[in-house]
């Protein structure tokens, strides 16, 4: 017997609706984590404007969270509601680790480096300090001096 489409929303919704809460408590601290291992250096990210664009990216998280809807379209045709619970539990289990992945890789490669190069910050960890047009590392790296 096919589900109601009202049912089949409101089956979706009771799920997914309570673990988004969850899924925005989980990004936030990720982002407060890299926030305080590495303070000294977004300190020039805190910022009315940043404030803006870092809206955005929760609202396009937010977005991104929405596909498991599309996902839930392929839920109803499983056999038991033992096996319906399971996948779905496995979907946000699966879908809340990628989005750790992505929001780790954009902080570590999109946002973190333009704070190094742009304002020349001491980072924590890394201990790497610029002076004129050379960079000496901690672990005793050095770059060559650019001419």
């Amino acid at each position: 017997m096919a589900e109601q489409p009202t049912s089949f929303f409101h089956g979706a919704a009771r799920f997914w609706e309570p673990k988004r809460l969850w899924y925005n408590a989980t990004l936030f601290v990720a982002v407060m984590l890299w926030l305080w291992r590495t303070w000294p250096h977004f300190r020039p990210a805190l910022t009315f404007d940043a404030l803006g664009k870092m809206l955005v990216l929760a609202l396009l998280a937010n977005i991104c969270y929405c596909a498991a809807y599309l996902a839930e379209v392929l839920v109803p045709t499983l056999a038991s509601d033992a096996t319906r619970r399971r996948v779905r539990w496995a979907l946000w289990i699966l879908g809340m680790l990628l989005a750790l992945l992505l929001e780790n890789y954009w902080i570590a490669d999109e946002i973190y480096p333009d704070f190094t190069e742009k304002r020349g910050a001491v980072m924590l960890g890394t201990e790497e300090i610029f002076r004129g047009g050379s960079a000496v590392y901690a672990c005793g790296l050095r770059r060559r001096r650019m001419a």
